[in-house]
């Protein structure tokens, strides 16, 4: 699900991007636009979340007062007709929803970062364009990485799935640190773009390992 909701996100910008490039309106009026298309997806996550979670938890609670109050059957019993609405709940609320909610974050995110390109003063020899198209090119490699950090996610079995996820993660950050920097110095001449995005990686990455640390049973 991970790659379609940001593979959908940076289709529904690139479009946007292209019919604003061909019709000569890539300037600071084009941020209005952006913004709409960040509004719609914010939108549609807020009524993807918060209704899926209504229903969601609706269905859950009235399965388990029917199965497990009334009618004396255990939880997800396939003789209770409610089970089929919490099983859809779950996808409604747990599924859809939170596509929906990444997808809102992602296109935020890509949005404001264009945007930032769009309205910079001090962007050096690079124009307003190409200060736009950065973020969705690092989008696009970012996609790209994380598709061949898939082949290097592989587990035994009895082998800790956390490291088959954390080798596929520092290669897919390994790539985008190495295509980040050329892109930069190529799109800027400079490595300042550059530096932002290695901040960017390590206080992801740090975010993550605090996490791991404080949920895990490996740790005390």
């Amino acid at each position: 699900m991970g790659l379609s909701v940001v593979g959908l996100g940076i289709i529904g910008i690139s479009v946007i991007f292209i019919i604003l490039n061909a019709t000569g309106e890539v300037t600071t009026d084009a941020v209005s636009i952006l913004t709409g298309f960040s509004l719609g997806a914010s939108s549609i996550a807020l009524f993807a979340r918060v209704g899926g979670g209504i229903y969601t938890k609706a269905a859950d609670v009235g399965a388990d007062l029917v199965g497990k109050v009334e009618a004396g059957i255990p939880e997800d019993d396939p003789r209770n007709p409610a089970v089929i609405a919490d099983n859809v709940g779950d996808n409604v609320g747990d599924v859809a929803g939170m596509g929906a909610d990444l997808f809102e974050s992602y296109v935020g995110a890509l949005v404001s970062a264009i945007t930032l390109g769009l309205v910079a003063t001090n962007i050096g020899s690079a124009s307003h364009f190409m200060a736009a198209l950065f973020p969705l090119v690092i989008a696009g490699v970012g996609i790209v990485a994380s598709v061949i950090a898939t082949f290097f996610v592989r587990g035994k079995d009895g082998s800790d799935p956390q490291k088959a996820l954390n080798a596929g993660e520092y290669t897919a950050t390994a790539l985008v640190i190495i295509a980040s920097a050329i892109l930069s110095n190529t799109f800027f001449g400079n490595f300042n773009a550059f530096i932002a995005i290695i901040a960017g990686l390590v206080v992801g990455t740090i975010i993550g390992k605090v996490t791991e640390m404080y949920t895990s049973e490996k740790y005390k």
